[in-house]
């Protein structure tokens, strides 16, 4: 079952990944790509310092284009897990 959501739409991806560049860099090329001026906001790192969370937040016109870019988000190198 899907919820019912009305677009368009705020939206806050949680992003846990790599903490490397080139991680963060990839994250924001792909915002870059879909026309989104934000940056993601580095958030806590972990413990050992290997993975830090990113805070991606933007507006999204449609299910597809959410989906599309969950997607896009979750396929950057050094991207685990996409919330």
């Amino acid at each position: 079952m899907q919820l019912e959501l009305e677009f368009p739409l705020a939206w806050e991806f949680r992003v846990i990944a790599e903490d490397t560049p080139a991680t963060q860099s990839a994250i924001g090329k792909v915002l870059d790509r879909y026309g989104y001026a934000q940056r993601p906001v580095r958030g806590r790192a972990s413990r050992g310092g290997k993975y830090v969370t990113y805070s991606v937040r933007v507006v999204v016109p449609s299910r597809d284009h959410l989906d599309v870019l969950a997607h896009s988000l979750s396929s950057c190198p050094g991207v685990r897990f996409l919330l």
